[in-house]
């Protein structure tokens, strides 16, 4: 037993749509600044691309100092992510210091290793 005799996989798209529109309906009350803040304020800024170099880092660095500039009533991002070669440039350009630096260690499985 794979366990899909659990689950009714016989799904029309009546009753999608009906599921659709019952969230969508539910989550118009959820969708205030303060829950758009929230959800900002939670985003991990990854770059982990094979092309990263110091001058994509410095803008995308420069890129989050000037929003935290211009949306002053707006949370910055949590972290930016980077391989471990970039955390210096990070730590310089960062003008915002709540912002977490944090850095991949390890494999990831879809890219090419260099280690």
């Amino acid at each position: 037993m794979d366990g899909r005799q659990e689950y009714d996989l016989n799904i029309d798209e009546k009753s999608i749509r009906q599921k659709i529109n019952l969230i969508s309906e539910k989550e118009k009350d959820s969708d205030t600044i303060e829950i758009r803040k929230k959800i900002f304020s939670l985003i991990d800024l990854t770059t982990l691309e094979v092309s990263d170099n110091g001058e994509k880092i410095t803008n995308i660095v420069g890129k989050i100092n000037d929003f935290t500039r211009h949306y002053k009533d707006f949370p910055p991002v949590t972290a930016i992510c980077t391989y471990p070669s970039f955390l210096p440039t990070v730590a310089d350009k960062m003008k915002e210091k709540s912002i977490k630096k944090s850095h991949r260690c390890g494999f990831i499985p879809f890219l090419p290793n260099f280690f």
